[in-house]
């Protein structure tokens, strides 16, 4: 007896979102890679460029960062007031399904 009909579309969709995932992640660390390159420019602009117009930036112990503006400026103090001059970020997860997509955890 084969697979019930209703089973099959899921376990293919479920392969499609597998792929999909790993996709995702290699674009991750892509932009991990430019925004080390833009640190080590001292280029907080270019970091903000990064991120979507209505990011939240999460800084361990302070709140919530909003938007590039903000994130240009928190990166440029980072770079200028805190001598920032190098980032590595390695994902460790990316998770998601269908249009519910994203989580991922950087290391520095």
């Amino acid at each position: 007896m084969g697979t019930p009909p209703l089973v099959t579309p899921f376990i293919e969709k479920q392969g499609e979102d597998e792929y999909k995932m790993v996709e995702i992640k290699k674009e991750i660390e892509k932009t991990n890679g430019k925004f080390g390159e833009f640190v080590r420019r001292s280029d907080a602009k270019a970091i903000s460029g990064l991120y979507t117009n209505d990011a939240c930036l999460m800084p361990a112990g302070m709140s919530f960062i909003k938007g590039r503006k903000a994130i240009e400026e928190f990166w440029g103090g980072a770079i200028k007031g805190m001598g920032l001059k190098d980032a590595i970020l390695k994902t460790v997860e990316v998770v998601g399904t269908g249009t519910l997509l994203l989580r991922w955890v950087n290391t520095f």
